[in-house]
């Protein structure tokens, strides 16, 4: 059975109004890499010259820490990382996980093998929204975005446990990967 076209997929503005009105947010980065769309240009760029960051990447995103800010809501990412960095997670961490931290983002990074021992029963992606409504993050098997699933009350449960597990296990500053590795 294929359980993504079983899925009730939310439509992306729905699930987007979340950003709008929460206290606490969790996401869970399992994947290596993401096909973004739009990203492919950033990451050329990156490339060509890492320090050469546009001063407008990521703006949304942005925008969205600042409201969370000014509300006094917290935003957490767990970011599960292989054993070997490859160049996107160098790219998003440069790019993105630097300046987002700057604007309040408490991102964490929890390595593979870590994943694996935690209450999780598989490594999937998902953003937790104050303890109470889960949604999954679907992407193909290279890392495309095909959309989002709101998750059952029973799923919510077991994912909000995971996400106080994985957090307490998680460590700060992810750039100490980074320097770890080379």
């Amino acid at each position: 059975m294929d359980v993504w076209a079983a899925a009730e997929k939310i439509p992306l503005p729905q699930f987007g109004s979340r950003f709008n009105n929460f206290e606490v947010a969790f996401r869970l980065e399992c994947l290596p890499e993401y096909r973004v769309t739009g990203e492919a240009d950033a990451i050329k760029r990156f490339r060509e010259n890492p320090a050469n960051r546009p001063p407008d990447f990521n703006d949304d995103w942005i925008s969205t820490l600042k409201a969370a800010q000014r509300r006094a809501a917290v935003v957490r990412r767990v970011r599960v990382l292989p054993e070997v960095p490859n160049e996107y997670l160098r790219f998003e961490f440069e790019w993105g996980y630097r300046t987002n931290a700057a604007f309040g983002e408490d991102i964490r990074y929890l390595e593979q093998k870590e994943l694996i021992r935690s209450t999780l029963p598989c490594a999937i992606d998902y953003w937790l929204f104050d303890a109470r409504d889960a949604f999954l993050m679907v992407y193909d098997s290279i890392g495309q975005f095909l959309g989002v699933v709101k998750a059952d009350l029973a799923a919510t449960n077991l994912l909000s446990k995971a996400a106080s597990d994985l957090y307490a296990k998680s460590r700060g500053n992810i750039g100490t990967y980074f320097s770890n590795a080379e």
